[in-house]
């Protein structure tokens, strides 16, 4: 499975990506394969526009890829091709989940992606969200076998779905606090010590050493 980020201008939109493919040295089929990309760090900025990966299950040819768009119906399944380019900029793999453990994980992402309460026609608002990279967080969060969350330049990653004030991840280690993703905190093992501040991040990760610069992304391991 792949959770993307994409760029075009001051845009951002979200989707999924999972499946399995032949290795090219034997031509055999994996089990499954998750994939989490985002853009080469010259396109990071406000405009990154997240897609949810690529997912494949055992015996599946192709790639299932899920997209969250600020125009008709906002969730788009195969709309594009799984590493599809977004207005000419190439998405960068973040963390890649494979064989049995992928498998495992995709069930419970398209429970996720069922569940996101934003997806009928005119449920976008590009800010403070919910947006695409509400989408693709709000996956990430029901779903935190991944490890992942989105970088901190990815404004809209932290509206909380149905106005919630405040969530706790599914398994319990990271904690979210925000005033409709205007204001608020966010810590625990995966997102390290983030303030937010009208979409503007900034922070500390420790298991994970980095530092969170405002408006210009994450640096470090």
């Amino acid at each position: 499975m792949v959770v993307c980020q994409r760029k075009a201008g001051k845009l951002a939109g979200g989707g999924l990506v999972v499946g399995q493919y032949p290795t090219q040295a034997e031509g055999e089929r994996r089990s499954g394969d998750l994939h989490l990309f985002g853009h080469d760090r010259r396109h990071e900025g406000c405009g990154r526009q997240p897609f949810l990966g690529r997912h494949q299950r055992q015996g599946e040819t192709t790639y299932n890829r899920y997209d969250k768009v600020g125009w008709g119906s906002p969730i788009r399944r195969n709309a594009y091709v799984a590493d599809a380019r977004w207005y000419s900029n190439t998405p960068n793999l973040v963390v890649s989940v494979k064989g049995e453990e992928a498998t495992e994980l995709i069930p419970k992402i398209e429970q996720a992606i069922q569940s996101y309460p934003y997806s009928k026609p005119g449920a976008y608002r590009i800010w403070p969200g919910p947006n695409s990279n509400t989408f693709v967080a709000h996956v990430l969060r029901s779903v935190p076998e991944l490890g992942a969350v989105l970088p901190p330049d990815a404004v809209g990653r932290d509206y909380l779905p149905e106005g919630r004030l405040f969530s706790i991840d599914a398994d319990g280690l990271d904690m979210h606090a925000t005033l409709y993703g205007l204001l608020g905190i966010s810590a625990g093992a995966r997102s390290g010590l983030e303030v937010h501040f009208m979409g503007l991040v900034a922070g500390v990760d420790v298991l994970h050493p980095a530092v969170k610069i405002p408006a210009l992304g994450r640096f470090g391991v």
